[in-house]
């Protein structure tokens, strides 16, 4: 079947895609736990990875950014899929906030209640409350896509992941 539509306006990005490569990027992969996004913040427990999820404190176990794979199933990495996690390096991620702006401190959301926005990257404040936790920085927003084809529930972070 020939194709009948294209679209101008592509995507400038995917949540979970490498935004660059560099000599200092770190990759490791863990076995999942539950179905995972890509491009979400995503701790080791007990050897597998999930969405990262806490009760009024940052995670201790952060295993990084689930990587974009074109090939996997979509809807995510699913239960025992082994997930590429982005530890250092530039990376799209799944954005929830006001607007994150060049160089600001980025966050993410582990709310231990509400399983909406686990995982996701934010420029709100952070946060202790049941429902509402919002990490301490663990990262940079380094570009926010613009115009035709860009989505505003993505941006761009730079990671440095302390090792654990």
């Amino acid at each position: 079947m020939s194709q009948t539509v294209y679209t101008l306006d592509h995507a400038v990005a995917y949540a979970g895609q490498i935004a660059d490569v560099y000599i200092g990027q770190d990759i490791t992969s863990f076995p999942a736990s539950e179905v995972i996004p890509a491009g979400r913040m995503c701790e080791v427990v007990a050897g597998k990875a999930r969405l990262v999820q806490g009760t009024g404190q940052d995670s201790t176990t952060l295993g990084g950014v689930s990587c974009y794979n074109a090939m996997a199933i979509p809807g995510g990495y699913q239960i025992g899929d082994m997930v590429p996690l982005l530890r250092n390096g530039r990376i799209w991620v799944d954005f929830v906030g006001t607007g994150a702006t060049e160089l600001e401190d980025a966050k993410y959301s582990h709310s231990s209640t509400v399983a909406t926005d686990r995982g996701k990257f934010t420029d709100a404040a952070s946060a202790a409350g049941a429902g509402v936790e919002v990490s301490a920085v663990v990262g940079k927003f380094r570009d926010r896509p613009a115009g035709p084809g860009g989505s505003p529930a993505i941006a761009c972070v730079e990671l440095r992941l302390p090792a654990t």
